[in-house]
């Protein structure tokens, strides 16, 4: 009767897996160059067409003069 019950309350739905799995996802990717990272291709096209002093502005208003 015990071993009934308690497994029982271990099964699971597939809509229980999923919010489960939905919550203990990791809350970033990690993207790897070469790999198509989604916005990454388009970020480098558009400073890319920026003249050198816009790039730098662009740029260093992030990571600081230095590059930090």
């Amino acid at each position: 009767m015990i071993l009934a019950f308690s497994a029982s309350s271990f099964a699971q739905t597939d809509e229980q897996r999923a919010a489960i799995a939905d919550r203990i996802k990791s809350f970033s990717n990690v993207c790897v160059a070469g790999d198509d990272c989604g916005g990454a291709a388009i970020a480098d096209s558009a400073v890319a067409a920026l003249p050198g002093e816009a790039k730098y502005a662009g740029c260093a208003a992030c990571h600081g003069p230095n590059g930090g």
